[in-house]
């Protein structure tokens, strides 16, 4: 049963650092586009320096609030990924103290 469920562990950490490095990457690009509309939201204007239109300003508030909460899941995997593969741990290091 111990080996078992050390080689689960081990299959199950490899899986969570991979899901964590994936996690943090989109983490990284989405607050680069919440920072990036917000820029552009509050300058009302587009990058090249042209006014946005009454529409374009909602869709881009829209957008923001998306990329928001899409950074906002990421961040909540990349926690969990990291809470969870600390638990493995833990559990692991009990079980080789019970041998």
């Amino acid at each position: 049963i111990i080996s078992s469920f050390n080689h689960y562990s081990c299959l199950k950490m490899k899986e969570l650092e991979e899901k964590r490095i994936s996690s943090g990457r989109k983490a990284v690009e989405y607050k680069q586009k919440v920072a990036d509309t917000a820029a552009i939201i509050e300058s009302r204007k587009h990058p090249n320096g042209v006014p946005l239109t009454k529409d374009e300003l909602a869709d881009m508030k829209e957008q923001n609030k998306h990329f928001k909460a899409v950074y906002a899941g990421c961040i909540s995997d990349f926690n969990r990924c990291i809470r969870q593969k600390d638990l493995f741990l833990k559990h692991l290091e009990i079980l080789e103290q019970r041998k």
